[in-house]
């Protein structure tokens, strides 16, 4: 068995009681799984929070060797910690952006997620001053209320985004609030705004 070991994250070797074993070769057997039912979409792998508590850099290194086209983490952080780690796929940040940050993303070769109008003039701004393009994907909130522009203020947001000088729009992405719940009512109503803002 493939086993991969997960560092712990808190430091003074304070550490929760608890241990998992992760199964590289199944892991491997699951990606397979979603490529097959997914194609010819790309996949993302989302990595946040210590990749859910099983290893961020252990999983971005057997996954980068299985060819994943992106990861998905939550902060600049862990953006930061994957590269410096030597990981080379791309690596979409999640999360928000906060005062000064983006010439590190730009600095890392991160993607930015771009949740306001604001936010895209500060990335075209800041990428400008660097002379550098900036890879970034826009927030829509379709209602799990966390992150983004409305969809229904979404065309001055997509404007925007198209006279940009310095950015590049890989992708635009929402979060569905529940869409593991037995009932996918709102799940389905948020694809149905998506779709709505994609026409």
């Amino acid at each position: 068995m493939n086993v991969s070991i997960n560092k712990p994250t808190v430091s003074h070797e304070v550490i929760r009681p608890t241990r998992v074993e992760i199964d590289l070769n199944i892991l491997g057997r699951n990606l397979e799984a979603i490529r097959r039912r997914v194609s010819p979409a790309k996949i993302l792998v989302t990595l946040k929070a210590n990749a859910y508590g099983h290893g961020m850099v252990e999983i971005a290194r057997f996954m980068e060797e299985k060819r994943v086209d992106y990861f998905g983490v939550a902060v600049l952080e862990e953006g930061i910690l994957l590269r410096e780690s030597g990981i080379r796929t791309p690596i979409l940040v999640m999360g928000g952006i906060l005062g000064n940050q983006v010439p590190h993303f730009l600095d890392y070769d991160l993607t930015l997620t771009a949740s306001s109008v604001d936010k895209l003039l500060q990335i075209d701004e800041a990428a400008g001053r660097m002379k550098q393009r900036a890879r970034v994907h826009l927030k829509i909130d379709t209602g799990m209320e966390r992150i983004g522009v409305h969809y229904y203020s979404s065309k001055p947001f997509l404007k925007t985004a198209m006279n940009c000088r310095y950015v590049d729009v890989e992708g635009i992405f929402s979060h569905f609030a529940n869409a593991d719940a037995e009932d996918l009512t709102h799940a389905r109503l948020q694809l149905e705004r998506f779709q709505k803002v994609m026409e």
